[in-house]
């Protein structure tokens, strides 16, 4: 079951390329938008990320107060 839906979905992906290729050459600000989305979810992920891998360092009180004073207490 596993290979036939992989098999579908490098057809679908082989059949749509050309014509996704053909809308990002002929309206670039689809491109933007996403490099838009990638560059929030990255950011994201780091904020969220610093904020939980911080809070194994310092105190549950300084951990409540945010990612930002997370990081502040662990930079200082």
């Amino acid at each position: 079951m596993l290979a036939v839906g992989l098999t579908v979905a490098v057809g679908f992906m082989a059949l749509l390329s050309a014509y996704i290729a053909k809308l990002l050459a002929n309206y670039h600000w689809i491109t933007w938008i996403g490099q838009a989305i990638v560059l929030y979810v990255a950011g994201d992920m780091i904020w969220t990320g610093t904020h939980q891998v911080g809070c194994q360092f310092v105190n549950k009180a300084v951990c409540d107060g945010g990612a930002l004073q997370t990081l502040s207490t662990l930079l200082s």
